[in-house]
C-alpha cells in the first residue's frame, strides 16, 4: 500500500493512537480510512504539505505537526510543565472540544457511520 500521509483535523483515537489537531501521520490501511477522511476527521496532505522540512516536531515525543500553534497545543495537553488536577483536566478537555466544534466541525449526516 502506498504511503498516505494525512493530518488530524481534530483530536481522535486512530487505531489505538491518540492524535491531536494538526498532527501528521500515515494511514494504516484500515477499512474506515476513506470514510474518516470524508467525515472530516483527517485531511490528506498535498504534495508540498507535510514534508519533514515543513513540519513542527514535538521535542518531547517526536510527533509532527502542521504548524507551531498546533504543536504548542499538543505540548500543553500531553507534556504540561505543571500537572493538572482532575478538575483542571476536565475543564481543559471541555474547552478543547468546544474549540474543535467551532474550527473543525465534522461532516456527519452526509454519510452513514458504522463503528466496529
Amino acid at each position: 500500500m502506498p504511503e498516505r500521509r494525512v493530518w488530524a483535523r481534530r483530536p481522535f483515537n486512530y487505531d489505538g493512537v491518540e492524535l491531536d489537531r494538526g498532527q501528521i501521520f500515515e494511514l494504516r490501511g484500515r477499512p474506515n480510512d476513506e470514510r474518516l477522511i470524508k467525515l472530516g476527521f483527517f485531511a490528506e496532505l498535498g504534495s508540498k504539505e507535510g514534508r519533514d522540512q515543513d513540519t513542527f516536531p514535538c521535542s518531547t515525543c517526536g510527533a509532527k505537526f502542521m504548524d507551531e500553534l498546533q504543536r504548542r497545543a499538543h505540548g500543553d495537553k500531553w507534556h504540561p510543565v505543571v500537572p493538572r488536577s482532575p478538575q483542571e483536566q476536565e475543564r481543559f478537555e471541555d474547552r478543547e472540544m468546544d474549540i474543535m466544534e467551532r474550527i473543525a466541525p465534522l461532516n456527519v449526516g452526509q454519510e452513514p457511520v458504522v463503528i466496529g
